[in-house]
């Protein structure tokens, strides 16, 4: 009898995703706190709608006016030709809680996040 195979959901590449998808949830909503912005860094959802997949993370901190502070990254294997993907989570956290979470995939934004911007 042939083992049936893996069922689509649980391919170790889902589980990887949902794996990180759940730690940075946990992150967001956990009480850690971090140094204040300044009120001049505050992040909007003027700031937010500028953001496009395909930008550079460094594209993205000069339109975020600073940094963000990376909650996690991992390197994937793609195939035997061609080179791994690079993915890691960055997150942006206001004075009044509220947080933008940006997954980049080799150093471009990949999918955007947002928890209470205002």
């Amino acid at each position: 009898m042939v083992p049936n195979p893996i069922p689509t959901s649980l391919r170790p590449r889902t589980v990887l995703l949902l794996g990180l998808l759940a730690l940075l949830f946990s992150f967001i909503f956990s009480s850690v706190s971090e140094k204040e912005p300044p009120s001049s860094q505050f992040i909007t959802t003027n700031d937010v709608s500028q953001l496009r997949p395909g930008m550079t993370y460094e594209e993205t901190a000069r339109l975020l006016r600073r940094e963000g502070q990376e909650v996690t990254s991992i390197t994937v294997p793609q195939s035997p030709n061609s080179p791994a993907a690079s993915t890691c989570f960055m997150v942006w956290r206001n004075e009044d809680d509220s947080a933008l979470v940006i997954l980049f995939r080799d150093n471009r934004i990949l999918e955007i996040y947002e928890q209470g911007i205002k």
